[in-house]
């Protein structure tokens, strides 16, 4: 199916952006306005779990270094960037979305939260990036590490 065109509406006088808004809806556009372009999170939190110490002794658990998550990002966040490229189909956006990750002592992802502009929500980002972050597989690391994925559009 193929979207309507978009309209950004701007004014000052939130009364003009509404009558503009039920105008150009009316007549077939989606309305975008600065309140939907804005940038916001979704998503679970993301933050490391409480350390814990191993008083036995066991392995070591490490965070993942620079060079693994590069690796892994450059191989595997296709999908995820395709989301967000789908996503902001037939817009003018200009702008970097930021994915943060929380990635266990295996290697999954097991928490993800994303900022990215309201109507790209509404387009299915969150939903899609989910399932894409499924598919992506870090090295296991016996701890867990925190990755921040910028994706540039424009």
């Amino acid at each position: 199916m193929r979207r309507p065109p978009r309209i950004l509406v701007v004014d000052d006088t939130a009364a003009n952006v509404h009558i503009l808004e039920l105008r150009l809806t009316a007549h077939g556009y989606e309305v975008l306005t600065a309140a939907d372009r804005a940038l916001e999170w979704r998503g679970d939190e993301v933050a490391l779990p409480p350390r814990t110490i191993d008083m036995a002794g066991g392995g070591e658990a490490r965070g993942l270094d620079d060079g693994e998550i590069n690796q892994v990002i450059n191989s595997q966040a296709g999908g995820v960037k395709d989301c967000v490229v789908q996503a902001a189909l037939d817009t003018d956006l200009r702008a970097t979305i930021t994915v943060k990750l929380l990635v266990d002592g295996r290697g999954r992802v097991t928490r993800s939260r994303i900022q990215a502009p309201h109507y790209l929500f509404e387009h299915g980002l969150l939903g899609c990036t989910q399932r894409a972050l499924g598919r992506v597989h870090f090295p296991a690391a016996g701890g867990a590490t925190i990755v921040t994925l910028p994706v540039n559009l424009g």
